[in-house]
């Protein structure tokens, strides 16, 4: 089969296959101003670049099918999750000059009516701990784990700003 007629043949498969990454995508990729007419380009190139490919007499109709999809869909994935990361535009966020002393005090004397192991728990997932290493220190499950920090936070919460 040559070329242009693998091409007309798989194109709609390319196209349809841009329109399910973008809209998986699409609030990122809309926000860069990365438009559905881009991810469709995509994925023809896509589909030119796997043309020579589909030659290969191991694929038979169903398989060449099926290859192209998988091929084409992981190439896109690839390209709007680089789209999402490279067009950030953010501004930096300004410099934190710290805590004010006076809640330094309130968080102190909030933290001291917690269960000390909540509390070390609360100061391990601040200090960058996962929930499963802070689990597995207090011979916990990580759910477990999360759990208590939430609510120790939602105390401590309730406390500073009572």
């Amino acid at each position: 089969m040559e070329q242009d007629e693998q091409y007309r043949q798989y194109e709609g498969l390319a196209v349809a296959a841009a329109a399910r990454v973008f809209n998986q995508w699409r609030k990122g990729l809309q926000a860069r101003g990365v438009s559905i007419e881009d991810a469709c380009q995509e994925g023809r190139t896509a589909l030119l670049e796997l043309l020579p490919k589909l030659d290969d007499p191991q694929y038979g109709p169903e398989q060449r099918c099926a290859f192209v999809a998988k091929s084409i869909r992981g190439r896109l994935n690839n390209w709007a999750a680089k789209q999402s990361r490279n067009g950030d535009k953010r501004e930096p966020r300004p410099p934190h000059n710290g805590p004010d002393p006076a809640d330094l005090a309130d968080l102190n004397a909030a933290m001291a009516t917690l269960d000390p192991d909540v509390a070390a728990m609360v100061m391990q997932r601040y200090g960058g701990a996962t929930y499963k290493s802070i689990g597995r220190d207090h011979g916990l499950s990580a759910g477990q784990a999360a759990s208590r920090i939430a609510k120790a936070l939602a105390v401590l919460k309730k406390k500073m700003h009572a």
